[in-house]
């Protein structure tokens, strides 16, 4: 589970685009919307962790997510991208040792072909900081994001690409996935990190059920174990739930979603330690704005 877990988590931002938030392959207005800016919460409630015959009582999670992105025209179709995000995971006190807090700040640069409104090819680069609360060397990563969609049918996109990282287990992997249209309302979308059905009755509102993979990878700070002092942690949660979207004018989206996280996983892959906890609900929302 540990290894294909990561394995999806790898693809997330990879598959953040071919059109999966398209009710259809129909064609958006002229002209691509120049700024994207998005602000995310989570909230995953308290659980205990999986330690067999060990004590390390619960823990809650609260996740934070800021993103504000500039698309500049180059020619025809082609695009730049730039701009800024920050993201941000606080945790509850308990006897594990794990971080009180992840957090990561980063510039986002990419290259982006648009294709009939919807983004055909992307290559994009996150480098920044991804750390626990100091800045330095060691907390440097340069996340890499490329790829492509195959239009098949009218209907039905393939999607392939690969990611890379410095401070994760695998630092490159390929990733491979698809969204069908199937009709007006309903939508297969097998992109991580949000795999899943939607459906959308009218303009204003859509409805979503799948999967959800969240985290990153991150250099810690100082800790009671020597061998986990400074050391690089994979963090990941595992869901499945549902969301309501509701689009009060063109270009604005506010999320409201629930369901299950089947676990939170602090894995030091460097030091051969993990800790992981058990089950609990959570509840997300966001506000997403193109203009």
């Amino acid at each position: 589970m540990k290894t294909f877990a990561f394995f999806l988590l790898s693809f997330s931002a990879v598959f953040a685009f071919a059109g999966t938030d398209a009710k259809t392959t129909a064609p958006e207005p002229e002209g691509a919307k120049l700024w994207d800016v998005t602000a995310k919460t989570s909230y995953v409630f308290s659980s205990d962790f999986d330690s067999g015959d060990r004590r390390l009582g619960s823990q809650d999670a609260l996740g934070l997510e800021f993103r504000a992105v500039r698309r500049i025209p180059i020619q025809g179709d082609w695009y730049f991208k730039i701009g800024a995000q920050y993201d941000r995971f606080d945790f509850g006190s308990s006897g594990a040792h794990v971080p009180a807090h992840l957090q990561s700040v980063a510039a986002v640069l990419a290259i982006e072909y648009l294709s009939r409104g919807r983004t055909g090819f992307i290559f994009q680069i996150t480098p920044g900081a991804y750390f626990e609360n100091d800045v330095n060397a060691g907390a440097f990563d340069i996340p890499i994001y490329a790829g492509m969609a195959f239009r098949l049918t009218d209907n039905f996109f393939l999607v392939g690409g690969f990611t890379a990282g410095l401070l994760r287990e695998y630092p490159i992997l390929p990733a491979l996935g698809f969204v069908w249209n199937v009709s007006e309302q309903w939508k297969i979308n097998m992109l991580v990190p949000r795999p899943g059905i939607i459906y959308t009755p009218s303009e204003k509102w859509s409805f979503w059920a799948g999967g959800e993979l969240v985290g990153g990878a991150f250099r810690t700070g100082d800790s009671d174990e020597p061998e986990l002092r400074n050391a690089v942690v994979s963090y990941r949660e595992i869901r499945a739930g549902v969301a309501a979207t509701w689009k009060p004018c063109p270009g604005a989206e506010l999320v409201l979603g629930t369901g299950w996280t089947f676990e939170r996983q602090f894995d030091y892959h460097r030091a051969g330690r993990t800790f992981t906890t058990e089950g609990a609900p959570y509840l997300n929302f966001s506000v997403q704005c193109s203009f």
